[in-house]
């Protein structure tokens, strides 16, 4: 499988224009539709020319006059037929040679069809109100997710659920998209101790479409986790910077781009602006919680 766009298209399926549009179509296959021979004519003629203009004979025509192809399926009913066709063939030239035949209504290509995403199977899907409100539903018809190592979500909280042995225990978040960075607060993994990483982690990219749970916004991508605020949801502005410039390098390593969100907030430093101004000098982007304690301006 290839991914394009963040959907997969398989190796048998080709994109180009076709008329004004770009479509996605079956390399391997292409339609032919007859023409309808009425009864009239047909008690015109003789018997040989009865058997040549039998649909199972008109079907063999069609497919003999393109080299290497082959009837896949045939219905006299709708006078359509699906022909087998080499992968590397000109569609173009191939429609345009076979609609002047005289017993083609028409040919085309077979375009492709993919799922479209409206509701996650989640099981708790119903009670996510944000979802509606920035119209997730619509961004998932067109990507759901990166699985192609080029971005990466990191995560900057209170680490995210595990269990005592420092394994991920949360049905939602237990994969390997999750990679665990740096405790800053006790040090080793970073274990959630007061659920609100866990929270914002599954808000980003909890596991969807898999009857359980909620939908996270991001059902593919790799997220990061670091943990700087502790128990009671308090953290320093060094660990924040530490844990920025951490996420930071580990993209830069890896070729990839990183989107980090930071929801929580305090007063201004110079350390917070040059963690801020790491992550944008590298090209990566970084979202901070800001205006939730209604204490003045944004």
């Amino acid at each position: 499988m290839i991914q394009k766009n963040g959907k997969k298209t398989s190796s048998n399926q080709k994109t180009a224009k076709v008329g004004r549009k770009k479509v996605t179509f079956r390399s391997d296959q292409l339609i032919v539709k007859l023409t309808k021979i009425d009864k009239k004519s047909l008690e015109d003629m003789d018997e040989l020319e009865r058997e040549n203009a039998s649909f199972q004979k008109r079907c063999i025509k069609v497919c003999d006059s393109i080299k290497g192809a082959e009837v896949k399926r045939a219905n006299d009913k709708s006078r359509r037929v699906v022909l087998n066709i080499p992968k590397d063939s000109d569609h173009k030239k191939l429609i345009s040679e076979l609609s002047k035949q005289a017993d083609v209504e028409y040919a085309e290509v077979d375009t492709v069809d993919t799922i479209q995403l409206v509701i996650p199977g989640d099981t708790q899907y119903v009670d996510q109100w944000a979802h509606e409100v920035v119209r997730s539903e619509r961004a998932w018809d067109i990507v759901t997710g990166d699985e192609s190592d080029n971005v990466l979500i990191g995560i900057i909280d209170s680490g995210i659920s595990m269990s005592s042995a420092g394994a991920l225990d949360h049905a939602d978040l237990n994969s390997s998209r999750y990679i665990l960075g740096t405790d800053y607060v006790n040090g080793g993994t970073p274990r959630d101790m007061n659920s609100h990483g866990t929270h914002v982690a599954g808000i980003a990219g909890a596991e969807t479409n898999n009857c359980n749970g909620v939908a996270g916004m991001d059902w593919k991508t790799k997220v990061y986790i670091c943990r700087t605020l502790d128990s009671n949801g308090s953290g320093s502005s060094s660990d924040f910077a530490d844990a920025v410039e951490e996420i930071v390098d580990y993209a830069l390593s890896n070729g990839m781009k990183a989107v980090i969100n930071y929801s929580a907030g305090g007063g201004d430093n110079m350390t917070k602006q040059d963690a801020c101004q790491y992550a944008h000098d590298n090209g990566m982007i970084l979202c901070a919680a800001v205006g939730n304690d209604n204490g003045g301006s944004v």
